[in-house]
């Protein structure tokens, strides 16, 4: 008798490329049972993921690709949880793991990675040609925070949205 989740199995076995969330991904019931191993895991937006997040895709694959940007939105952690965590008076937790477990949800591994001395320049690529914005707010950015590294590719000057005055700029601080 050939059940649904055997043909789900074999059907995610016949597959070149899977897409799903950190969580997502260990959540699918069919993928758990096929114990699918990758050879390469991919993980977009690896900046904005905790480490126990991204460590859930790491489980199935041999190697990995971390896409991210620890310079922008870092993981979401709810700050009241954590404020909660660290009042609370439990003597079965010390103070550093205490710590230690707030970093974990504060922290990416990315970010960890990244920012690690022995981490060699080749495992590290810095794509530094933006597409989306107006040169005006593009430069500004590259010079605020990426040293002046980052490049307007080509028509970035067209994204522009015409405002009336005193908003007819494409950065403006008030």
């Amino acid at each position: 008798r050939f059940s649904y989740g055997l043909l789900e199995s074999c059907r995610y076995q016949m597959m070149d490329v899977i897409l799903g969330t950190c969580i997502g991904i260990g959540m699918n019931r069919e993928l758990k049972r096929s114990s699918l191993h990758f050879d390469t895991v991919i993980i977009d937006e690896a900046a904005k993921a905790n480490l126990a997040e991204t460590l859930v895709p790491l489980s199935m694959g041999d190697r990995y690709v971390l896409v991210g940007d620890d310079k922008q939105l870092p993981p979401y952690s709810d700050s009241s949880i954590i404020e909660d965590f660290i009042k609370q008076p439990n003597t079965e937790i010390p103070e550093l793991d205490k710590k230690t477990a707030i970093q974990a949800v504060t922290t990416s591994l990315f970010e960890k990675i990244h920012n690690v001395e022995s981490c060699p320049n080749e495992c590290v690529t810095m794509l530094n040609y933006q597409y989306r914005m107006h040169p005006d707010i593009g430069n500004f950015i590259s010079e605020a925070f990426y040293d002046g590294k980052v490049f307007m590719g080509e028509n970035t000057i067209t994204q522009q949205l015409p405002l009336p005055s005193p908003y007819a700029k494409q950065i403006l601080f008030i």
